[in-house]
C-alpha cells in the first residue's frame, strides 16, 4: 500500500510540474554543399547557436535555407566574422566561403 501511495503521490508531482524537458518543435533544414562537392545538413537548428558547416579548406559555396530562421553565414568556424550573406527562409544562397552559420529569428 506505502509503495501505491508513493507511486501515485510521485506521478501527480510529474504531472503537475509537466516533463522535464520540453520538446521544440521541428525547426527545418539548412542544406549546403562544397565547391570539392561535399554536401551537409544542418537539422533543427535553434536560434543564436553557431553551427559549423565545412572544413576551412573546403568551405560551403551553396544550398538553400528551409528553416524558419534567417540563417548569417560567416567565413571562420567560430561565427564571428561574416560572409555579409543573409538567407531568408525558404532562400537559396551562394556563398565565395561559408565555414558556419547562425540562425535568428526572421523580423517582419
Amino acid at each position: 500500500m506505502r509503495h501505491t501511495l508513493g507511486t501515485a503521490a510521485g506521478a501527480l508531482v510529474f504531472a503537475l510540474a509537466g516533463p522535464v524537458t520540453t520538446a521544440q518543435a521541428g525547426t527545418g533544414t539548412l542544406d549546403w554543399y562544397s565547391g570539392g562537392g561535399n554536401t551537409g545538413t544542418v537539422d533543427n537548428p535553434e536560434p543564436h547557436l553557431c553551427y559549423e558547416l565545412s572544413d576551412p579548406e573546403e568551405p560551403a559555396i551553396g544550398g538553400f535555407n528551409q528553416t524558419v530562421f534567417t540563417a548569417t553565414l560567416y567565413v571562420d568556424s567560430n561565427c564571428r566574422y561574416t560572409t555579409g550573406g543573409k538567407v531568408l527562409p525558404n532562400d537559396e544562397f551562394s556563398a565565395d566561403a561559408a565555414v558556419s552559420v547562425k540562425f535568428e529569428p526572421t523580423v517582419g
